[in-house]
């Protein structure tokens, strides 16, 4: 027994060692490899992100088309009323109308440019 303890116990030891060195080595190759990747990852984020941010600067909300959508409309109306003087039956003057219409076309420009 004590010739067992002299002969093996050392080289079993110095195995023991070994694998634990070459699993701690595999450990941290796994945590660096895992570590450039969460960099590479917040990187990504970081430009998703910046990217998210300009395009919803450069988005148009749905009042803002509905207020060009009229703005339009009554610069049409106004341009046809002009070209075709379409107003014949009607009480009011095609000048009045125009006049209107220009007055609606300046107040939703200026609300749209606010």
């Amino acid at each position: 027994m004590k010739q067992f303890q002299e002969k093996t116990l050392p080289f079993i030891t110095a195995i023991l060692l070994c694998c634990t060195f070459l699993y701690t080595c595999s450990t941290n190759r796994t945590t660096d490899k895992v570590l450039k990747s969460n960099v590479e990852l917040v990187l990504t984020v970081d430009s998703l992100t910046q990217e998210v941010k300009t395009l919803s600067d450069s988005t148009i909300s749905i009042s803002d088309i509905e207020l060009r959508l009229e703005l339009e409309g009554y610069k049409v109306s106004a341009r046809n009323l002009y070209y075709n003087n379409a107003i014949i039956r009607t009480k009011e003057r095609p000048d009045d109308i125009m006049y209107k219409y220009n007055q609606e076309i300046e107040k939703l420009t200026k609300k749209i440019k606010k």
